[in-house]
């Protein structure tokens, strides 16, 4: 599965939010950056070769804080070669789980809870 990149990915989270490029740019102000619609718009545009449309450091940090995200989710692309083959195909497949409400993750980490839970406790009969 390729990884998603960070313009794929910055968009996709603002539309799952409803968000205008207006509209985030001016919640990532609450985060204590100041950016315009414009320079969202231009992070959104697919780059070309050689060129690079990341934002800064600061700009990444209240990106996160806004989709409730890691660093590494927003821009995983530039580490593709990291992980192992296996390691990636089981993350590619959680990929998605940002686009979660905060309640629905809650419950899908309940969930996962459970299952750790029950691993551990036929562990321990052995």
């Amino acid at each position: 599965m390729s990884r998603v990149p960070f313009h794929q990915r910055i968009q996709e989270l603002r539309q799952a939010r409803g968000l205008s490029l207006r509209q985030m740019a001016e919640e990532l102000e609450q985060y204590g950056v100041k950016v315009s619609h414009n320079a969202i718009a231009k992070w959104e545009q697919p780059k070309m070769v050689g060129a690079t449309r990341l934002p800064s450091q600061e700009i990444i940090a209240a990106l996160c804080k806004l989709f409730n995200v890691k660093p590494s989710f927003l821009v995983e692309e530039m580490f593709s070669n990291v992980r192992s083959k296996s390691d990636s195909e089981r993350i590619a497949k959680l990929l998605d789980v940002e686009l979660l409400t905060e309640e629905e993750f809650a419950a899908l980490l309940n969930v996962k809870d459970l299952f750790i839970k029950s691993r551990k406790q036929k562990a321990g009969e052995k």
